[in-house]
């Protein structure tokens, strides 16, 4: 636990990484949670106090209402006050704090509402947790637990393509056209089944990857690239995992062909980079140099921005997207060991459609270590 004065978080930890983190507790609802003096407590309702007790990892877990009631006695007010300001106010009052402070996604209305019972806010400039940056064993561990089932999706998926037939200009199987629908859905079942939850799962035929984050829709079509992008959450750990492989049944153009082999270059030469100490933005810069030096440009094309569109990659974590960064972030942003990080470069142009290419990899003493197992391979 971060050592600091008085800490107050409010958020539900489905959506908020740094209150899970802190409270080690997972619920649909806001509550809080405070950290004082090396011990910590959450407020929640009522009725999840024995789940909370059983599952955080704090010292005291409190119940809203009772504490309100409490709060409503010792004020000698008419009713107590049920609202997360009420609740936050009278566990400030408890435990005697004047001064507290919240990180910048505290909601303003509660900052408000707290200044004007009394108390003195300040919002914190620092990440709630650095040291999130920086995966334990355990955390590794649930990540790749998460991998091995996003490997096994990405395998059923490429069956289903695989079992399919060319007629003309589209795919059939089992009398029918497959669609970026169909694999996407094979793809969300199979996690399911492990307790993995999959959302915004990409599937993107053709042009609809030139827009990276394209989700895909329609007709898969043959000699046509699709790109699909893994980016599920355990159901149990809630840790995420992420993988994309570009796939194609047919044949696949002299173009594509080409694009497909420079992708895989620049990732390669992303992957020999990664190291201890080296600064984060020069692992991008070398992959967008790599595809200046192979013809590749980045830009607006029938008004439409085209190339290598993004960043390198990204740290995972809690969220699918934490720091750091692989793009062009401060120099003083370096490699070190333990963190967990994507290495994904991609090329998009209309006409030959997208590719783009992503393992997941932790930052080990003398290089990395690649968590990610699928082949790349372009024909199905």
């Amino acid at each position: 636990m971060v050592q600091r004065s008085a800490f107050l978080q409010f958020a539900s930890s489905e959506v908020d990484a740094d209150i899970l983190y802190g409270s080690g507790f997972f619920a649909y609802d806001p509550f809080l949670y405070l950290e004082y003096r090396g011990r910590c407590w959450l407020v929640v309702a009522d009725f999840e106090c024995d789940r909370a007790r059983a599952e955080s990892n704090v010292d005291e877990v409190w119940p809203a209402g009772v504490l309100a009631a409490e709060d409503q006695e010792h004020r000698r007010a008419k009713q107590p006050d049920l609202t997360p300001v009420g609740w936050a106010a009278a566990m400030l009052r408890r435990l005697k704090i004047r001064r507290v402070s919240v990180p910048g996604q505290f909601p303003v209305g509660m900052v408000r509402g707290l200044e004007q019972a009394g108390f003195s806010i300040q919002v914190s400039k620092e990440p709630a947790y650095p040291r999130r940056l920086i995966k334990t064993k355990d955390e590794i561990g649930c990540i790749t637990k998460v991998q091995r089932q996003v490997e096994r999706a990405m395998r059923a998926a490429e069956a289903m393509l695989h079992s399919s037939r060319i007629v003309k200009n589209r795919l059939v199987l089992a009398g029918r056209t497959l669609t970026a629908e169909d694999l996407r859905r094979v793809i969300n079942l199979t996690l399911m089944e492990k307790g993995i939850v999959a959302a915004q799962t990409v599937v993107a035929p053709g042009d609809q990857a030139v827009d990276p984050h394209n989700l895909g829709r329609g007709p898969i079509r043959p000699h046509q690239p699709v790109v699909i992008d893994i980016f599920p959450r355990s159901s149990g750990t809630h840790y995420f995992a992420d993988m994309t492989r570009t796939v194609l049944k047919g044949r696949p153009s002299a173009a594509l062909s080409k694009q497909y082999r420079a992708v895989l270059r620049a990732q390669k030469i992303g992957l020999s980079m990664i190291r201890p100490g080296v600064a984060v933005r020069t692992v991008h810069q070398a992959v967008a140099e790599c595809f200046r030096r192979l013809g590749y440009e980045t830009g607006e094309r029938d008004g439409r921005l085209q190339g290598f569109t993004h960043s390198t990659g990204h740290g995972v974590g809690l969220e699918i997207h934490e720091p750091p960064k692989i793009g062009l972030v401060p120099s003083s942003v370096r490699f070190r060991k333990g963190m967990l990080v994507t290495v994904e470069p991609g090329l998009y142009y209309l006409g030959t459609g997208g590719v783009r290419i992503e393992d997941l990899v932790v930052v080990e003493e003398q290089g990395i270590r690649n968590l990610t197992r699928y082949p790349k391979k372009l024909t199905i």
